[in-house]
Formats: C-alpha cells, sequence, structure tokens
C-alpha cells in the first residue's frame, strides 16, 4: 500500500493487520495462519525493513496482528 508524506521510519509507531470474517456457506475463513509478515520502506531503490513479525495464528478470538518496529 502507499502511504504518502511519509519519508522517515521513524514515523511509523505501528502497523495492523484486521482478520475480517465473512461466514458463508460452505466456507468459513474464521482460522488461518500467517507465516510471516515484513514492513517495508521504500525510498527510491533503497528498501528498509521497518517492521517484521512471525507466525500468527488469526482466530475468532485472535483477530488482530500489531506489528512495532524494532526499539533502538
Amino acid at each position: 500500500m502507499e502511504i504518502p508524506d511519509l519519508n522517515d521510519p521513524n514515523q511509523i509507531e505501528y502497523c495492523q493487520i484486521q482478520h475480517v470474517s465473512q461466514e458463508s456457506f460452505p466456507q468459513t475463513a474464521d482460522n488461518w495462519n500467517l507465516d510471516k509478515v515484513q514492513v517495508i520502506l521504500r525510498f527510491g531503490s533503497f528498501p528498509l525493513i521497518v517492521a517484521e513479525d512471525g507466525f500468527h495464528r488469526f482466530t475468532g478470538n485472535s483477530r488482530l496482528l500489531t506489528i512495532y518496529p524494532p526499539t533502538a
């Protein structure tokens, strides 16, 4: 996703991924696994990983993943 007016990685406090279930027969999307996520900020051709997280299982009780940048 493009985020305008972002020019410093220190401006990023956190990123969130929220699972929104849309129940329908015969499939439900209640539970799914996220193996890895990276938040990458690109300045021209120079990528910078500003946050990353490992495995998370989205369920009805765990619908939100908050990813924080590493602390210095």
